[in-house]
């Protein structure tokens, strides 16, 4: 039978809809050999990617594709590997739809001994490679060498624009990468050192500097650094930042924590005149680096973040009671009044003087009218003594309500949490505070746990507006669905949640997602409704 090539056309865009549900990509598999020719290439894809790796089932459901991935590999080093019961033919060369790829993830998955071999392959048949992660120190520089000078693997390369990569603090950070890509738009590092060997940190952010050097339109760019506790100093880190503020094309930064005993120099904002989201999460940062926030104007800033960071000064008699942070961070957002849409921002206790955090809200009412997203403790709010310092509940509230209002295109809070993912705040007070909330709110992120008689006061006075809920629930998923089901008879709401559970006081917790707009989901199941993020 011939098949329309205009068929075939409407099969790829609307499976194209569904990149991101597997589930539902493998079913189309069984229905026809036209939908399947159609479904493959896109369920190959990525397919050592979205793997949750605390996840015992999951693994064991990804690990199914090893076998495939180990019957393209030449013959002959099938034979030198020693492989058997391993198909020699499949109904397609899977590898050829690659374009997204996770090297480490194969050590991950126990494949050690088949790495190089899985990987060369990839590199020699896939026809085009968009995204790379990888774990360079588990391999090392020959490994790596030996994929990078493939015959084919330049053009591969030149094409990847989206690069991943975890660093431990062994090596140096990547072998020569610099010569063979330079087109990345994506940078994500996370830097896990637990080394005392400072020469090859030091080594790590030299290459890295010259890595970004060399890129040609890096836009989003992200560092996530653990595990500091032996390396003070680096002379290289505000240098990164400096050497990152010349790519006039960079859009996106993210910066979470940083070298002990090191600051951060903000006066390299001053050239991402393009920068549109702006991240800094637990963080060092000295008073006299946040002067320069007064003067520092980012005409397409609309995300900015500035959760837990440290602030400190190096001068013994600094006085930490004028609140300096506050009036800098303020002057940053008066700057940025006209283009700002989504603040995020927790200040630490010993941070700013307790009487002083109510500002925070009335500066916002002044100059972050165009906020759509806003995310804050509840301490911002009602002070960290719950009562305002003699101030009555109902005037704080209305000090809030007062600022919504103020922000008449508000659509969504983010509620962090104190501690530990629990909310310092008395259950009633917190049950008066949900009843402020503007009825225009159209999606609510409580980062923490949440009662059922809060999730229950939300649903009973938002159901009408609110699209999203997202929460921390210390409940099994079917008796969290069944008590929803109950108070939602007519109308059905679509749960689903993270199945990565958080112990806390010895008790399992899942985060979960509620979204309301599923009216068409009739099944009183939960099997059909939960599905892992």
């Amino acid at each position: 039978m011939i098949v329309n090539p205009f068929l075939n056309e409407l099969l790829q865009i609307i499976f194209n809809n569904l990149d991101d549900d597997i589930g539902s990509l493998f079913s189309l598999l069984f229905v026809n050999k036209n939908w399947c020719e159609n479904a493959v290439p896109i369920l190959w894809r990525r397919p050592l990617f979205s793997h949750n790796r605390h996840n015992f089932e999951e693994t064991m459901k990804i690990k199914k594709i090893i076998p495939i991935l180990l019957s393209q590999i030449p013959l002959q080093e099938r034979i030198d590997l020693d492989l058997k019961d391993i198909p020699t033919k499949t109904m397609f060369d899977y590898v050829l739809f690659i374009k997204q790829f996770d090297i480490s993830l194969l050590y991950w998955l126990g494949c050690k001994k088949y790495i190089m071999a899985i990987s060369k392959t990839i590199f020699m048949k896939t026809k085009r490679l968009d995204e790379l992660t990888f774990l360079y120190e588990e391999y090392g520089n020959n490994h790596y060498e030996s994929i990078f000078t493939l015959p084919k693997s330049q053009m591969l390369l030149n094409h990847i624009t989206k690069l991943k990569f975890n660093y431990t603090g062994n090596y140096s950070l990547f072998p020569n990468l610099s010569i063979y890509v330079k087109n990345i738009k994506y940078l994500s590092i996370n830097f896990y050192c637990n080394s005392n060997n400072h020469k090859n940190v030091v080594k790590f952010f030299e290459d890295l500097i010259e890595f970004i050097s060399v890129q040609n339109n890096l836009e989003y760019f992200i560092i996530n650094i653990k595990y500091l506790s032996r390396i003070r100093y680096m002379e290289k880190w505000r240098g990164l930042f400096f050497k990152l503020s010349e790519s006039h094309s960079i859009k996106y930064i993210m910066i979470k924590g940083c070298i002990d005993g090191e600051q951060t120099d903000l006066n390299f904002l001053s050239n991402c005149s393009n920068l549109e989201e702006l991240h800094l999460d637990s963080m060092i940062i000295d008073y006299d680096q946040l002067v320069c926030l007064k003067n520092i104007y980012l005409p397409k800033l609309f995300s900015f973040s500035l959760l837990d960071c440290y602030f400190i000064s190096p001068k013994s008699n600094y006085d930490y009671q004028t609140n300096l942070c506050l009036i800098y961070i303020t002057a940053f957002l008066m700057n940025h009044g006209n283009t700002l849409k989504e603040l995020k921002i927790i200040l630490r206790l010993g941070t700013v003087k307790q009487n002083n955090l109510k500002s925070i809200l009335d500066n916002l009412s002044l100059y972050c009218q165009n906020l759509t997203l806003i995310g804050l403790k509840l301490e911002h709010i009602f002070g960290y003594g719950y009562v305002g310092y003699g101030k009555k509940v109902d005037e704080i509230l209305n000090e809030f309500k007062s600022f919504c209002n103020n922000c008449p295109n508000l659509q969504k809070i983010i509620l962090f949490s104190s501690n530990f993912h629990r909310f310092n705040l008395p259950k009633e007070l917190l049950l008066i505070f949900i009843r402020s909330l503007p009825k225009t709110l159209k999606s609510l992120s409580f980062k923490g746990i949440i009662e059922f008689d809060h999730l229950k006061e939300i649903i009973k006075n938002y159901i009408d507006n609110l699209n999203n809920l997202d929460f921390y629930y210390y409940a099994c998923v079917n008796v969290l669905e069944r008590h929803i089901d109950e108070m939602t008879k007519n109308r059905k709401l679509k749960l689903r949640y993270d199945k990565k559970q958080i112990s806390i006081d010895s008790t399992s917790t899942c985060r979960y997602f509620l979204d309301f707009n599923y009216p068409w989901l009739a099944s009183n199941t939960m099997d059909s409704k939960v599905f892992n993020l």
